[in-house]
Order: structure tokens, then C-alpha cells, then sequence
């Protein structure tokens, strides 16, 4: 007996006999679906044997693509997880509840096994004598019923259909598709029981479905069952994809388990075959001659004929056949020759006047209009052309699917013979011809019936001949547009028993038609609607569902089928619990003291009362906590308060009966202390434009957690299926108003929650300056310094950065080649972590997308030309830089922001870079200190000065005569300077005439030379404050450079070493 959730029925007693019947009820679906649940669900071993085998693999074939299988139906249904992904595998949808991943204890696997069933009954698919108790406790036969109930529902119910208006269950229908494939073939079956047990029958199937692949089923034997259907389940499977479901034995058993056969033959109508699979085409074979078409034919002559096969495909070559019988019933002889090109000639040789059959097949597949009737007649007074043919089931004029289509043939002055008729639909299937032939009138009146629009074939041959103009193109066209039909209404989707309801067919501009509406319901009875027409090209269809289940409402117009009709059309109950929403976040764990809201939406439901009982951490129903706020429209909104921690339970139902999801399980956290709530920022580290800033709410000692972190225009906060956050946080003006940006949109906060830590840190990147306030709050209120005030700044205070190092704050000289160090520490200067942009060797650093830094270094070298460095990152705010000047002179070093525009305090610092020497090194040698050089008057005297080892610099000489006047030389690394000539008149040991003052540059006090006095690249003589050293008259006084080579100007390598003049250091 059928029952729906909530009505349990005792099962039936098991039958006594060991072998369950095989017929079922043909006439009632509805009845025949229960006999086969009465039969099967509730026998002997045998068939729970085969059933289960058979149904466990059809599960697992769905849920091949998931995570899941299963090895037993009774046990791993139990809790419902795998029962929840084959259902969404199968509907293409979520379950649409929330399901518990971990179930434990015997209340959670109940739970999700009944929304499990829920969803069924939502979908339409009505169980019998079962309920989650009977699936949880692995009841074998119940179990396989329901999944039966799920082979119908998603695959049987959507591979055979009743298109053409017959009536009947899912047995019938499959009998009906296979015959439709296999009568082609010349077989035919009866049941789904003692027909298939040889293997032919399947063989027939596969091989109709993809000829080629069995072509030898016709010669199959008996005593080859196994063999036979093995081989035919194979190759279904291998170019089909059909799974084996079923084993060879269960088929060959002649009291073969029905479920199991519809089971398995529900793969078949859906089934492509697969590329490069070893098939022919028989439909591109075409047969031709007087042989043939009976033209010109008399008896005593060859018939001959020909066969192309050529675009058949290459797995039929040599496999064309051809039989003749004659007309006495027995076989003609039949010349076939191979023209080796996939084509053949051949001749038969009638004797006889009278009708005879030519059969051509390809691999046992008839070709099209094989068998063909060739009439062969020596009569000369037969003349065909006298046959006159004449009516719309010729021409297709006026016809429509279902329409009789008539036409009438005249033949009483063609001579002997009579008419044959043979009509082919757009499938090439033959069709039905009723044919009235009156002899003596010479007149037969012919009709058939088409049942689809497309282009028919009538075939009529008079004596064998075709008549004029045979074979008859006949197209039935629609003559709506039925694409411009459109359909609305709850009646053609969801409805309730007993509840009038409606749904309206729109057909303007679509042409004028028939509106033809059928309304089956679950029972598979007629339901008589009521059409009203407007006049305008709207109908209105009413109707009142008398029961609940599965409507199909098939819309016609114009013999057409409107668009997505059939229509499924689920029938409910009135008050229909499964129509009502509940959520909230009183579902999701509040805390205490917090008022969760709890929506329960019933306005789809249709009549009943919602009722809410909640059972608090002491099992007890609460008496308070709970109260309406609203409810509007059929949407009632409670406000629930806990006042102690612990599981809670919510049962919801409607009409007395459960919604989806009830009960609902929630645990209550205890509430936090708001006092010991921290709001904490980085004083030293204000917000600033375009910079990211974070603050920190610390909740860790301030109850357990975990604690849920949120903020204002976060849209999850409006989600009523998501949990209540417990702590919100928002960036505002002073009027609480949320800061934007500069689009005028609200600023975006990102929450990195710690998890179990209770605590969160809240990032965002402010874009106008000016104060703003963070604020937090636990249950709508502050908590203790919140609102926070913090001032956006444009950036950092340059006056606040330091600079210090080498050069600057100290008194280590600074050496050419010699590396310094110099520190920038903008630690005080009221801003975060700071970026420093610097010229390093591959160039300037940038900022992510070309943004500027915060601080910029420039070096400028004594030459003027720009300088690179080497950054080492002490902390956020404090940098080392190290540069390495190869130049004696003056170093520029600027820093500034990173836009070059403000400059730190004593930006640009200017750094004497001092020559690197060592004077000890220096060896001195030729005239005068020299043991065997000794120096002559008025001859030149050469010194040798060797300076390699004492670095890369410029040195002086002194020479002092008689007269104490200094001369002054300078050559590069490894260069010997020449001493100047001494000058006409001049004496020794006396003052030279043109002695300058003893005060000028470049000598003391004293007279003689000062140290640090050098020649200059262009011969001019220096005093180590780079003054010219002039003699008496007030000129600079130079020298001429000498030594090997004679250079004019020094000259140095790649790492900046003078050269001499043989070119080496």
C-alpha cells in the first residue's frame, strides 16, 4: 500500500512460492508498479539476490564521478551521507538542508536519512512501506524498493516515454521501444522474462542500435545462451558505454527478476555509440536495376541489379547479400559478382509471371525498402502508366500528426495486376496502410496515419511496377510556429491536492492551431482541465488536482509541441511542510544574553500553522527566551535569548508535520565580558594615505571562544544562513557614518581571524585624510575605548628623520675606495614601517605598481656623475647605507621623501672624501741620494720617485736651492718627475730675484713648502686646500711633467690605479 513520510504501513506477508511471477499489470500504470512491488519486494532470496547485485551497481555507476561507492545497500545508506550524494548526483542539485558530515549517534543518522527523504518527496519520488527507521536499520528488501523508486523516477521515466499517447507503465513502455528497434530485424518480443534468456533478442537490440556490431544475431543458438548474451553485453559496453548491471545468468534464468531487465534496458535509449566502433550503414547502401524496380521485366530474362555499398562504410565489405524468392515460395538463384570497389553487379533469371521478393542485407542488416516486390509479368497488355493516384495523403496537403491521411488509386484500364502500398515514416519505419480494394471497380482507397510532422514515403507499385510518380515525397509540415508559443502558471510546476490551479498558454503570432492539453495524473488517469479563450491568442487552463504525486501535462498546438512540454508538475499535500524555509542565525550559535533572530518562511506552504518548540540544555521544552517580532506575508521573524549555555534544539513544524532541516541542533556559547575586551592600536605607527593600517580587537581574556569576527558592510552579517558575528568592528566619522573612499564606496576591511585565539587583526587602506574612529562592539555595544580616534596623515615628517654616520656625526675620515656609512633613522617621524628607495646597481627601487617610496637617497660623486649604494634594512624604520666613493673630492648625498620634494635636516649633506696614501712606502732615489749619482751645476737632476705600494694619490715634492725656493713635481703611480730647469741668472744659495712673499700659498711662514701640496693633472701646483701656488710675480706656478713617456695626463685602469707610461700600475 502506498504511504507517504509519517505513515508507516505493516509490510506484506512473503508469497509461498519460491518463483515470483513474471506478469504485471498492463492496463493501469499505477496498479502495475504496485505489482511489481508486491512481487519482487517482499519474495524469496532469489530474486533480493539479483536485485541487489543489480541495483547496487546501477548505484555505484552514479556515483562513479564522486568520492563515494558502496559494497553494501543494508549498511552504507545507514547514516545517509552516501544516500545525500547519490540524490544530488541524480537530481543535479543540492540536497538543499544541512546534513551532519560526522554523524555519531543513531538521532543524526536519522536525521540525514529523513531529509534525505525529504528531498525525494520534494522531487516527486513517492515512497512506499519505508521510512528513515527502516533505512537506518538496513531493512534489505525496503531498501531495494527505494531504490528502485529512484531507477524509475530519474532513469527509466526519462529514457521511454509515451509520445504517442499510449498508455501503460514502464514495463509496456520498454516493450513497446525495444520492439520499435528490433521488428526492423525481424524479431519481436512479448515480455521482459523467457524472450531474452538465448542472448538473440539483446543481440538484435545492440545490432539495431549499432549495426555492425552483432551481425550474425539471427544464426545465434539456444544451446550458446551464455556465449551469446555475454558477447552482446560486451560490445554494448565497450562502443555504448551500457554498464553490466546485470550477469549473463541472472538473463538467462527463466524467471529472470524484471526489475533488474528494466534496470539494465534503461541504458539503452540514451546510449551513443562511440567513435571508430566497428559498425556499417545500411541506410547508404543503394540497390538499383530493372531487377530491382521490375521495369521492362518479362519472365525468361535476366533481372539484373546493382549494389552500391561504397558509402556504407568499409566494415561491410564483402558482406552484401542478396535472396530472391519467387512467387511460388521458393528461392530463385542469384548471380553476385565483386567489383572490388565496394559495389557488386549480379542477375536473377525469373520464369514465372508473378510478384517475387528481393532481399539485399549488409552484414544481415536490410538495406532501405528492403525486401523489395518486383511484379514480372509477360502480359503486354499491362500499362502501368494508367494508374492513376490522387489525394492529400499523397501530396501532405491539409495533414497533421494524427490526422488520417487518404489518397485513392484507380487502376481498372492499367491491365492485370493490383496495387501494392508501402509507406515509410521520416524514421523509414513502416506505417500502417488500410486498404479498401474494390477488383471489379478497378478502385482502391488507401489511408494512413502519420504521427510525427516530417516527410513520409508512399511506395506503390501496381504488378510489381511503381505507379507515375512513386515513390510519393509527402511532407507533413507544421503550419504554426510553435517557437512563439509561450507558457506561464503554477500549474505547469508545483501545486497542492485539492487547491484549484492554473497556468495560461500564449499563442500570438505563432498562426492558428488546435490547443490540445492533456493532464495525466499520478495514477495515470486523465484529469479534465478547463480552457478558456480570450479571443486575443491567450488561454487560460484551470484545474484542481485530486491527488498528490507526479502530474505530466503534455501541451499541444497546432499538432506541435510547445516548447518544454511535457510538463513534470509536482502535487503536494495542502498545508505542505516541505514548502516552508527556516534560517537565522539563532540557528548558528549565538551567546548568551544575544537575541538570535529565527525566520520561518511559510508563505508557499498554503494553509497550516507553524509552530517552534525549542528544548534547552536540561532536555526540557523552554517556556521563555522565545518571542515573535513579526509576521508578515506568511514570514514569521522570532527573536530567541538564551539565558544559559549548552546544545540547544529547535523543532520546527507546520500542520503538525516537520519543515526540511527539523530539528535543528545549535550550541550556545557563554557570553563574553565586554570589560575585558581590547581595542588595540600602534600609536607609533598612525594611519597614513594610501598605506595599509592595522588594529587588533584582543578577545582572549574575555570568555571562550572561538570568538567571531565581522564588520560593518560585510554582507555575510545580512545572510541569515550564516552565523551571528560576535564582535563587530567599523571605521567611521565622527557621527558613526562609514568612511569611503574616494569612489564614495565603502572602504573594504580585510579580518585575519587567529581562530581559536580570540583574536583579529583588521586591515585597511585609508584614501582621505583627516581623524576617523575605529570602533568595536559585542552585542550593539562599544566596547571600552571604542570609538578609538586616529588621525590620517599625507605621510611621514621629514623633520624627523635623522642622518648620521661617516662623514657626518663623527671624525673617521673619509677615504677614497674606503667603504662609509652613513644611518637614516626615521624612528620618530610618525609614520609605519618605512620603504626606502635607493640606487642600487640595477637602478632606482620602486614601490608595488610604480607607487613611490617613502624615502629616497641620491648620491652625486666629486665628478658630478650619480652614485650607486648598498641598503641593509635595520628595522621598519632604520637603514643602513654603505658607499664606496672611488673619487677624492666632495660627495652630494640627498634625502628626501619619495617624491623628491621635502628634505630631510641637513639634506643635501656634503662629505669630504680624502685621498687613501701611505707615505712610508714611498722609495726616493737618483742624483744627490744616490751614493755613485752625484748632482753637477747647471745639469739637469733627476729624481726617481717610486710610489706603487703607497696608494692611489696625489704627493708633493719640495726642492730647496740656495736661495730656499721650493720647486714642486707630480707624477701618476709609477711616473719619474723631472725637475724643473733652473732659470737664467739664477745663483746659487741666493735669493731668487723673484722670490715671492713668504706668506703666499703653499709655504709657511718659514718659507719652505707645506705638506699636501701636489700637481694637478694639467701641470698646475696646489696646496692641499686646492689653491694655486703662485710665485713672486702672482702667477700660478706649474710644472712640466716628465719621465718614461712623457705623459700629459695621467691615465688609470679599470679599478681606478694609475698607469704609467709602459702602461702598468
Amino acid at each position: 500500500m502506498a504511504r507517504r513520510w509519517g505513515k508507516k504501513q505493516p509490510a506484506a506477508s512473503p508469497p509461498s512460492s519460491q518463483a515470483p511471477p513474471q506478469s504485471m499489470s498492463s492496463d493501469d500504470p499505477h496498479a502495475q508498479e504496485e505489482d511489481l512491488i508486491a512481487q519482487r519486494i517482499q519474495e524469496d532470496q532469489g530474486w533480493v539476490r539479483v536485485q541487489k547485485r543489480t541495483f547496487t551497481r546501477w548505484v555505484n555507476e552514479n556515483l562513479k564521478t564522486t568520492e563515494h561507492q558502496v559494497e553494501s545497500l543494508e549498511d552504507d545508506f545507514g547514516d545517509g551521507l552516501k544516500l545525500v550524494t547519490l540524490l544530488q548526483q541524480l537530481a543535479g542539485k543540492p540536497i538543499g538542508a544541512r546534513v551532519t558530515k560526522k554523524p555519531r549517534i543513531r538521532a543524526q543518522k536519522l536525521e540525514n536519512v529523513k531529509i534525505c527523504f525529504d528531498f525525494m518527496n520534494r522531487e516527486g519520488v513517492e515512497m512506499v512501506n519505508i521510512d528513515n527507521q527502516d533505512v537506518a536499520d538496513g531493512n534489505m528488501k525496503l531498501i531495494l524498493g527505494m531504490v528502485w523508486h529512484l531507477i524509475l523516477h530519474y532513469q527509466i521515466a526519462t529514457g521511454f516515454t509515451d509520445d504517442d499517447g499510449s498508455k501503460g507503465g514502464p514495463k509496456n513502455r520498454i516493450i513497446k521501444w525495444v520492439n520499435s528497434k528490433i521488428n526492423p530485424w525481424g524479431k519481436e518480443i512479448k515480455n521482459l522474462g523467457p524472450d531474452w534468456n538465448h542472448g538473440d533478442i539483446l543481440a538484435c537490440l545492440v545490432n539495431a542500435l549499432a549495426p555492425g556490431l552483432v551481425p550474425d544475431f539471427a544464426e545465434m543458438k539456444p544451446e550458446n545462451a551464455r556465449d551469446n548474451i555475454d558477447r552482446a553485453m560486451e560490445m554494448a559496453k565497450e562502443w555504448m558505454d551500457i554498464p553490466r548491471v546485470i550477469e549473463p545468468e541472472d538473463m538467462m534464468d527463466p524467471n529472470v527478476d524484471e526489475l533488474s531487465m528494466m534496470t539494465y534496458l534503461s541504458y539503452f535509449p540514451n546510449a551513443k555509440v562511440k567513435d571508430g566502433a566497428p559498425c556499417v550503414n545500411p541506410g547508404r547502401v543503394i540497390a538499383r536495376g530493372p531487377g530491382i524496380t521490375g521495369v521492362g521485366l518479362k519472365p525468361g530474362k535476366p533481372a539484373e541489379f546493382e549494389i552500391d555499398a561504397s558509402k556504407a562504410g568499409e566494415n561491410g565489405r564483402d558482406k552484401v547479400n542478396v535472396e530472391v524468392i519467387g512467387p511460388d515460395g521458393e528461392p530463385v538463384k542469384v548471380d553476385l559478382n565483386n567489383n572490388g570497389d565496394l559495389t557488386y553487379t549480379g542477375a536473377y533469371h525469373p520464369e514465372d509471371d508473378g510478384q517475387y521478393t528481393v532481399k539485399v542485407t549488409l552484414v544481415n542488416c536490410p538495406i532501405p525498402k528492403s525486401p523489395f516486390k518486383v511484379g514480372i509479368y509477360g502480359d503486354t497488355r499491362l500499362d502501368v502508366s494508367k494508374v492513376k493516384v490522387e489525394g492529400p495523403g499523397v501530396t501532405g496537403e491539409g495533414i497533421l500528426p494524427g490526422d488520417v491521411a487518404p489518397f485513392t488509386i484507380t487502376y481498372k484500364d492499367a491491365g492485370r495486376g493490383q496495387p501494392k502500398v508501402d509507406v515509410y515514416g521520416p524514421d523509414h519505419q513502416p506505417i500502417h496502410v488500410v486498404m479498401d480494394n474494390d477488383k471489379k471497380e478497378g478502385v482502391c482507397k488507401c489511408e494512413y496515419q502519420p504521427g510525427v510532422f516530417g516527410e513520409y514515403t508512399v511506395a506503390i507499385t501496381y504488378a510489381g511496377l511503381p505507379v507515375p510518380n512513386s515513390p510519393f515525397k509527402v511532407p507533413i509540415k507544421p503550419t504554426v510556429d510553435i517557437n512563439k508559443v509561450k507558457t506561464e502558471g503554477p500549474g505547469l510546476s508545483r501545486c497542492k491536492v485539492d487547491e484549484p490551479t492554473w497556468f495560461k498558454v500564449h499563442t500570438a503570432g505563432a498562426g492558428k492551431g488546435d490547443l490540445d492539453i492533456k493532464i495525466e495524473q499520478s495514477d495515470g488517469t486523465l484529469l479534465e482541465p478547463k480552457i478558456t479563450d480570450d479571443g486575443k491568442g491567450t488561454f487560460k487552463v484551470d484545474y484542481t488536482p485530486k491527488m498528490t504525486g507526479n502530474y505530466k501535462v503534455t501541451i499541444n498546438y497546432g499538432r506541435c509541441k510547445v516548447p518544454k512540454s511535457p510538463f513534470n508538475v509536482v502535487v503536494v499535500p495542502p498545508g505542505d511542510a516541505g514548502e516552508v524555509i527556516v534560517n537565522g542565525d539563532a540557528l548558528h550559535g549565538i551567546r548568551v544574553g544575544m537575541t538570535g533572530k529565527l525566520f520561518v518562511d511559510a508563505s508557499k506552504a498554503g494553509k497550516g500553522d507553524v509552530k517552534v518548540v525549542i528544548i534547552g540544555p536540561d532536555n526540557k521544552p523552554l517556556e521563555q527566551g522565545l518571542e515573535i517580532i513579526k509576521s508578515v506575508d506568511g514570514v514569521t521573524e522570532y527573536g530567541f535569548t538564551p539565558e544559559c549555555p549548552g546544545p540547544y534544539v529547535f523543532n520546527v513544524t507546520f500542520s503538525g508535520h516537520p519543515v526540511p532541516g527539523s530539528p535543528f541542533d545549535t550550541t550556545v556559547k557563554p557570553a563574553l565580558d565586554i570589560d575585558r575586551i581590547k581595542l588595540i592600536v600602534d600609536r607609533n605607527n598612525p594611519p597614513r594615505i594610501n598605506k595599509p593600517y592595522k588594529f587588533t580587537v584582543d578577545c582572549s581574556d574575555a570568555g571562550p571562544g572561538p570568538v567571531l569576527f565581522g564588520f560593518i558592510g560585510d554582507e555575510d552579517n545580512d545572510n541569515p544562513d550564516k552565523p551571528r558575528k560576535d564582535i563587530l568592528v567599523i571605521v567611521c566619522d565622527d557621527k558613526g557614518n562609514p568612511i569611503k573612499d574616494k569612489k564614495g564606496k565603502p572602504i573594504t576591511i580585510d579580518v585575519k581571524d587567529l581562530k581559536n585565539a580570540g583574536i583579529a587583526h583588521f586591515t585597511f587602506t585609508p584614501e582621505i585624510e583627516g581623524p576617523i574612529y575605529l570602533k568595536a562592539q559585542y552585542d550593539g555595544k562599544d566596547v571600552p575605548k571604542s570609538p578609538m580616534k586616529v588621525n590620517v596623515s599625507s605621510g611621514i615628517d621629514m623633520t624627523k628623520v635623522k642622518v648620521y654616520g661617516d662623514g657626518i656625526t663623527n671624525d673617521t675620515p673619509v677615504r677614497a675606495n674606503k667603504p662609509l656609512t652613513i644611518t637614516i633613522d626615521a624612528t620618530h617621524s610618525g609614520a609605519g614601517p618605512i620603504s626606502l628607495d635607493y640606487p642600487s646597481k640595477l637602478g632606482y627601487t620602486i614601490g608595488k605598481d610604480n607607487e613611490p617610496k617613502d624615502l629616497k637617497i641620491k648620491i652625486v660623486g666629486p665628478n658630478g656623475e650619480p652614485m650607486t649604494c648598498d641598503v641593509k634594512k635595520r628595522n621598519d624604520k632604520v637603514f643602513e647605507v654603505t658607499i664606496e666613493p672611488e673619487l677624492v673630492g666632495t660627495l652630494n648625498v640627498e634625502i628626501t621623501d619619495g617624491l623628491g620634494k621635502e628634505h630631510a635636516p641637513k639634506s643635501p649633506i656634503k662629505i669630504n672624501v680624502k685621498p687613501s696614501v701611505d707615505a712610508s712606502k714611498i722609495v726616493i732615489g737618483g742624483d744627490g741620494i744616490d751614493k755613485d749619482k752625484v748632482p753637477r751645476k747647471d745639469k739637469l737632476c733627476v729624481l726617481d720617485v717610486d710610489a706603487e705600494k703607497a696608494g692611489n694619490a696625489p704627493f708633493s715634492i719640495a726642492v730647496n736651492g740656495v736661495d730656499k725656493t721650493p720647486e714642486s713635481s707630480k707624477k701618476p703611480e709609477k711616473g719619474k718627475p723631472k725637475k724643473p730647469g733652473d732659470k737664467k741668472g739664477d745663483k746659487p744659495g741666493e735669493p731668487d730675484k723673484d722670490s715671492p712673499d713668504q706668506s703666499r700659498p703653499g709655504f709657511g711662514p718659514d718659507g719652505k713648502p707645506t705638506p699636501g701640496n701636489y700637481i694637478a693633472p694639467d701641470g698646475t701646483i696646489k696646496d692641499k686646500d686646492d689653491r694655486p701656488v703662485k710665485g713672486k710675480d702672482g702667477k700660478p706656478l706649474t710644472c712640466a711633467l716628465g719621465g718614461r713617456g712623457n705623459p700629459k695626463e695621467p691615465k688609470t685602469d679599470d679599478n681606478g690605479n694609475l698607469l704609467g707610461p709602459d702602461g702598468k700600475p
